[in-house]
């Protein structure tokens, strides 16, 4: 096994730091997939959002710290907010 191959097999493919990060493989499924499925339908800043927020959601116990992934989760939930507020404001204009 050559360096880069660090983690288990995930659907056929090794964990690597580059392409295939365990932080983000480890539940057996590629976080950029959940991210594709999950901002389908939704466009621009809201599916930047709402991938962060996976994207940390999914990685928290495995890469960083606890506190530091769902605060930026958090942060994330509230740019998504912010951002359906504004939609919302009468003479908001897309």
């Amino acid at each position: 096994m050559n360096e880069l191959q660090l983690g288990p097999y995930i659907s056929g493919t090794i964990s690597d730091p580059i392409h295939h990060p365990y932080h983000h493989t480890w539940k057996g499924m590629e976080c950029k997939d959940v991210i594709e499925t999950m901002v389908t339908g939704l466009s621009g800043i809201e599916a930047y959002y709402m991938g962060n927020i996976i994207k940390y959601l999914y990685r928290y116990p495995k890469k960083g710290t606890l506190e530091t992934d769902l605060a930026k989760a958090a942060q994330y939930m509230e740019f998504l907010k912010e951002c359906f507020e504004k939609k919302e404001e009468p003479h908001h204009v897309e």
